[in-house]
């Protein structure tokens, strides 16, 4: 999986994890990148139907996420500051 995410631009890496979360409509990716991702077969479907393939599923779970979303004690820490400011 490295080697395939060693051959994606920035750009493309972002469109793939946009096309993964379909957090925009496929008029808003670029069509370069949409274009590369396919000829990858990371993605099929046209238009708002594009998804990710199995192999573009592999590729996107390889990626790095950052930090852990659900870090029980960073939400811990968070609420403790907004309950300064709410009053219940």
């Amino acid at each position: 999986m490295k080697a395939l995410a060693a051959l994606l631009s920035p750009n493309e890496e972002v469109t793939l994890r946009r096309i993964a979360l379909s957090v925009t409509g496929a008029q808003n990716l670029r069509p370069q990148d949409v274009e590369r991702l396919r000829a990858f077969t990371l993605i099929e479907g046209q238009g708002i139907a594009c998804r990710l393939t199995s192999l573009g599923e592999r590729l996107y779970r390889a990626f790095d996420h950052g930090p852990d979303r659900y870090d029980d004690s960073a939400l811990d820490e968070v609420t403790r500051i907004l309950r300064k400011y709410i009053k219940s």
